[in-house]
């Protein structure tokens, strides 16, 4: 007998502006290289942070230099997608502005100070709030978009976790922050999930600097 057991499809659908297209086409086009395909930044990322054999859902908080992406990754496929133009580049902005001090100055006081815990002071992650908030607002409006749809749809499709990434996710109490204010566990991800094993060799890159690498290494997988 012919086995018509159904089979489960995901299907990703992106859409891009013809501008942002032209642009990179433009651009490779000058390079002199040919164009084979082109890749939105929370797919290539996936790829990179979460084994095949993942089947959970997971919310992905992207911290790049001039904007951050928030998307949730369903068994691996990117289910939706959200993207603001706050990134690390306004901490700097907005920790200059509470000191007073040169962006320069600000840049070079969150790497020394922002990445380690405090005594007791929090005037450098207070000044950095308004940033982190702005963030945080988005991811909520993402998960109880995607409770209210499993409601919908009578599903159990939870999300497990919130995973952290770019390199300034790592500021001291940043991922405390989002873990309270989603209710959801909330750690930086890892980039060389499916490139090799931390305990058996060492990256040249640090794991801070490799958080800013999650979409190169996505896709060349």
């Amino acid at each position: 007998d012919a086995d018509y057991t159904l089979k489960e499809t995901s299907l990703a659908v992106s859409a891009i502006s013809k501008k942002s297209v032209a642009e990179y086409l433009d651009m490779f086009s000058s390079a002199g290289l040919e164009v084979v395909g082109l890749e939105t930044e929370s797919r290539a990322m996936t790829r990179a942070l979460f084994s095949p054999l993942d089947l959970l859902v997971h919310a992905v908080l992207y911290i790049a230099e001039h904007h951050s992406v928030v998307f949730i990754v369903e068994k691996g496929t990117v289910v939706w997608s959200s993207s603001l133009e706050v990134g690390s580049a306004d901490l700097d902005k907005a920790i200059s502005k509470t000191f007073g001090i040169t962006l320069e100055a600000a840049r070079a006081l969150k790497l020394e100070k922002a990445f380690v815990e405090a005594d007791g002071d929090t005037s450098l992650f207070e000044a950095m709030l308004p940033v982190f908030s702005t963030v945080r607002d988005e991811l909520g409006k993402i998960l109880s978009y995607w409770k209210s749809q499993s409601k919908k749809e009578r599903s159990e499709k939870e999300i497990a976790d919130v995973v952290l990434v770019g390199r300034d996710s790592m500021i001291a109490g940043f991922s405390r922050y989002i873990s309270l204010t989603s209710r959801l566990p909330a750690a930086t991800g890892s980039v060389w999930t499916n490139v090799l094993s931390i305990e058996e060799k060492i990256p040249d890159l640090s794991r801070r600097d490799s958080l800013d690498f999650g979409t190169v290494i996505g896709t060349l997988l």
